[in-house]
């Protein structure tokens, strides 16, 4: 769900979860919690959804800079860790409940959602270091993934994004879900990495590979008529 739909999908979604939130907070204080998390997922699925179309709408290619560093989508991140946050509610909810009331084996009963609990708080913090990790490197000189080599454009080929369209074998319906991917060849070995959780959407990327592709030819020419 893309533009302008995906916005109106998230303010309805967070104004019935902001509502739900409010109307469970004296009664049922747990659940109440869950649901303004759900809030912040849908404020923050809503701003991703207009930031990429004001950019799309905005997009410059005269500012743009010498290098991109392209990270995984913070909005992605986040709304994982509140996903991952409801989850531990959930447990800590579970193991209180579980200690008001008198239950046969309560250490053993409570080991579960505590180390469910504990697998989840993991994902919290993997997923917070993992904001800062550089997927994709753009510049002039080539293409870099991750913290490997860098690839230069006299040995890059075929450039541009492409997409896949998957449907799950035991589905009912014929849903298809589409994946979105870089691709490029490398001394003629095929590369393809996964875009769709990157802080940057297709069309942006298409254009920058253009830009430092361009940059990189007239860089060559200059550098011949010296």
């Amino acid at each position: 769900m893309n533009g302008k739909a995906g916005i109106f999908f998230s303010i309805v979604f967070g104004l019935i979860s902001f509502c739900l939130g409010l109307y469970f907070i004296k009664s049922f204080v747990f659940l109440s919690i869950i649901f303004f998390i759900a809030t912040v997922i849908a404020i923050i699925l809503g701003f991703k959804e207009f930031k990429i179309h004001d950019d799309i709408k905005n997009f410059d290619l005269t500012l743009v800079p010498e290098e991109i560093q392209i990270k995984k989508s913070r909005s992605l991140i986040l709304t994982n860790i509140l996903n991952y946050s409801i989850f531990v509610v959930i447990c800590i909810f579970i193991v209180i409940i579980a200690s008001t009331r008198e239950i046969e084996n309560i250490y053993l009963f409570s080991l579960i959602p505590i180390g469910f609990g504990a697998v989840m708080s993991y994902k919290i913090f993997s997923d917070f270091k993992n904001m800062k990790t550089v997927v994709i490197t753009l510049n002039s000189e080539g293409i870099r993934i991750k913290n490997k080599a860098l690839m230069q454009w006299k040995d890059i080929s075929y450039e541009k994004i492409a997409s896949k369209y998957l449907r799950h074998p035991e589905s009912k319906h014929d849903r298809q879900h589409e994946i979105n991917y870089l691709l490029f060849y490398y001394k003629n070995n095929k590369k393809q990495i996964l875009i769709d959780h990157l802080e940057i959407d297709d069309y942006q990327l298409s254009q920058y590979l253009k830009v430092f592709r361009n940059r990189h030819e007239n860089k060559t020419i200059d550098f011949h008529k010296f």
